[in-house]
């Protein structure tokens, strides 16, 4: 059971998550957080539309490295003289890359999609199994690091003093949706 209140929450959350400015400096990574008390502009108008709904992980990367591996292979045909044979290298190059369009097309077309994080009815699961209930969660926020690459996570503060951070860059859904479906099944 947990006896935890929300401001000795939002204090485990600062520490452990909001670096000092100078820090911030020296290392070149700004990192920002929001906590949310309530979220309006989302897609989810009522708990029922939430339950029972699943958070896939998206293909972005996937996509991207297709649509890579489909460049390289108009550059090979671009660049090769048809009328000599293909050196090692050229034909190295050509069966890598077909392997790799269809591995990547494998990913984006025919692959199932892998579950991140399970909504239910009076919890939610993520991928490594971890259940949280809504009724233990005290706070919601939003965690963006600036770096050489932008990231996003969902902070949540639980009444036992656990803080959960949830990668959001890797799901199919914005970390504000996912707070919104906290926020209406708190309710």
């Amino acid at each position: 059971m947990g006896n935890y209140t929300k401001e000795e929450v939002r204090e485990i959350i600062h520490t452990k998550y909001i670096k000092p400015d100078f820090f911030n400096d020296i290392f070149g990574a700004r990192t920002t957080y929001n906590e949310y008390e309530k979220i309006k502009s989302s897609k989810y108008r009522s708990k029922e539309q939430t339950h029972n709904k699943n958070i896939y992980r998206n293909k972005h990367v996937f996509i991207f490295f297709l649509v890579l591996a489909f460049l390289v292979l108009i550059y090979l045909f671009g660049t090769s003289d048809v009328t000599k044979p293909l050196s090692f290298d050229a034909k190295a190059l050509f069966w890598g890359d077909f392997l790799a369009i269809l591995f990547f097309s494998y990913q984006v077309f025919f692959a199932r999609k892998k579950i991140l994080i399970k909504i239910k009815t009076d919890s939610f699961v993520l991928k490594d199994g971890t259940e949280i209930f809504w009724n233990k969660i005290l706070i919601t926020g939003i965690l963006i690091t600036n770096g050489k690459h932008k990231s996003y996570f969902v902070i949540l503060g639980l009444d036992n003093g656990d803080v959960i951070k949830i990668n959001t860059d890797e799901s199919e859904m914005t970390g504000e949706d996912f707070i919104r479906i906290i926020h209406l099944n708190q309710a």
